[in-house]
């Protein structure tokens, strides 16, 4: 049988008593053959400048934590952010007019008395280490600014909203002309986008949603090119929202949220499949821990989630490597059992219970229209598959799913899946005495199988 690669495709399912959308479309998509994979992204590597300007886009997620934590209390080595503030959108226009360069802090956001430690001190540090322990020093600098704004839909971020994407254009002006000044060189080579949640909430189209992301993207890296001159394309380093359990428990008095929402996060997932140039996945969220409202971080879990966006800016924008997630590639079946190979940046695969609390099946579940079919046993076959065994044998047009389930958000309750690469082994991070491995762990899809 000839090994196929299946890329993820929307479809209605049933699951644990929550209804899940059936008004979705189904998605034909080509076949793509497996030795293709590596070569889906394409980008060259990224030569840095002198100065560097990486701006964190998004809702409340990618302005930092709320529990008035502050990890990062002074810089630990030569990365800036904008002497008012490091979270633009409480500035005037004429703010960005008058702001220099100041070493990144963190502190409490004023007038925002929750937020505290963002992502970016994590993603500074995890970056010039990468490097640094690649290339034995670090001579450039960075430049940090926080553009987002709490609880937005996509709609508030695109082209034409002054407060949030005007102001990305402004902080990119500003910065030039501060490097030009220093007789500096000056590009900007990302931008972070942590985001989902408002769209999770409203139950936006996930066809309409990456649209405005694909369009958003698109916009923001003209407009990049435009001032600062650079000939590099601007990506998108993005994150896979996993509160859609959260969203549906608030929301769930009305007819609408009879239906789990997921829709959002699996868009997400196929931009950086279906994308990879433009869309570098960084994490899925459900590994890290939420606070007590099951929708934004702890001090630490945000320094940590910039940690992983750290990573995968080098490895996919300084190195021009690819940085697919973990996502199937093929389906054999014989009988009742079901094995699934995976793409895998670094293998082997492991089912993981302790960064990840267990839950059945280790996230996986599978179906044939609203009917679930029961799986026996989930083992791992090789480094780069998965062997399933069911109740009866599946079908080509069943359906797969990963990390659809749960009741809350995050590793301990939320929706999630125990299932990851060993990146980990070589790659950590460390917040004050704690070690994290930061493993590639399988973002949440749904998947049609085909043989």
């Amino acid at each position: 049988m000839k090994l196929k690669i299946v890329l993820p495709v929307l479809m209605g399912l049933l699951l644990s008593g929550a209804t899940y959308a059936q008004n979705v479309q189904l998605v034909s998509r080509p076949v793509v053959e497996k030795e293709q994979v590596k070569a889906l992204k394409s980008v060259n590597a990224f030569t840095l400048s002198d100065i560097n300007h990486i701006i964190g886009y998004g809702q409340s997620l990618s302005l930092g934590s709320v529990d008035q934590c502050v990890i990062s209390q002074a810089q630990k080595y030569n990365s800036l952010m904008f002497s008012k503030e490091l979270r633009t959108l409480d500035y005037a226009a004429t703010d960005f007019t008058n702001v220099t360069f100041v070493p990144l802090i963190e502190k409490v956001w004023a007038n925002h008395v929750n937020y505290a430690e963002t992502p970016y001190s994590g993603m500074s540090e995890m970056l010039i280490e990468t490097i640094s322990k690649q290339d034995g020093t670090f001579t450039k600098q960075l430049v940090f600014q926080a553009a987002g704004k709490g609880g937005t839909s996509i709609t508030g971020l695109i082209k034409g909203n002054e407060n949030t994407y005007g102001y990305i254009l402004k902080g990119v002006e500003r910065a030039k002309q501060l490097a030009d000044m220093d007789s500096k060189s000056y590009k900007v080579p990302c931008f972070t986008f942590i985001h989902g949640e408002a769209d999770t909430y409203a139950y936006m189209d996930p066809a309409l949603y990456k649209s405005h992301v694909i369009q958003m993207q698109a916009s923001i890296e003209a407009d990049i090119k435009a001032i600062s001159g650079q000939t590099e394309g601007v990506p998108c380093v993005l994150s896979q929202t996993a509160a859609f359990n959260r969203y549906w428990m608030v929301r769930h008095s009305s007819n609408i949220d009879k239906e789990v929402y997921p829709e959002i996060s699996i868009a997400q997932y196929q931009l950086a499949l279906e994308h990879p140039d433009q869309f570098i996945f960084s994490t899925a969220m459900y590994p890290i821990i939420y606070g007590l409202d099951n929708v934004h971080l702890t001090a630490g879990s945000s320094k940590l989630v910039g940690a992983y966006f750290g990573y995968a800016i080098k490895k996919a924008v300084v190195d021009g490597e690819s940085m697919l997630p973990i996502h199937p590639t093929s389906y054999v079946s014989n009988g009742n059992e079901l094995t699934v190979t995976f793409h895998v940046p670094v293998a082997p695969l492991a089912l993981d219970t302790k960064q990840v609390r267990f839950i059945d099946n280790y996230g996986f579940n599978i179906y044939r229209g609203d009917r679930e079919i029961k799986i026996e046993s989930v083992v791992l076959s090789g480094e780069d598959a998965v062997r399933f065994v069911c109740s009866e044998p599946v079908q080509s047009g069943d359906v797969i799913t990963y990390a659809i389930n749960g009741k809350t958000t995050g590793a301990l309750n939320g929706a999630r899946g125990n299932l990851r690469d060993s990146r980990g082994e070589t790659v950590t991070f460390q917040i004050n005495c704690t070690t994290h491995k930061l493993h590639n762990w399988c973002p949440i899809f749904r998947e049609i199988i085909q043989f």
